[in-house]
């Protein structure tokens, strides 16, 4: 990718992010030193929030926050409780949102 000229230091090398911290796929990152990443979100195109609202909901927590994006965990079965409520929270919101638009 493009981010690898740029003559950054990567802190993380190209990786798998998740949605959930467990196996749902979110994307693909390589991070920086320098707070800058190369973030990919899966399947989402130009209108990320539109198409991917949980993976958008994933990356902006975690970029804002400065965390580390959910790693893959291949020996993952199910999703943290806490993941699942705020996934509801989303689903809940959107339903919402458009009942109001008509």
């Amino acid at each position: 990718n493009w981010t690898s000229h740029l003559g950054f230091d990567e802190d993380q090398h190209w990786r798998p992010w998740t949605v959930d911290g467990c196996q749902r796929m979110g994307g693909f990152v390589t991070r920086y030193k320098g707070m800058f990443d190369f973030v990919t979100i899966r399947g989402a195109g130009h209108m990320v929030p539109t198409y991917k609202p949980a993976a958008t909901f994933a990356f902006m927590k975690a970029w804002i926050s400065g965390d580390d994006y959910p790693t893959f965990d291949p020996n993952c079965t199910q999703p943290s409780t806490s993941f699942l409520d705020q996934e509801q929270i989303m689903i809940d919101s959107t339903a919402s949102a458009s009942m109001l638009r008509g």
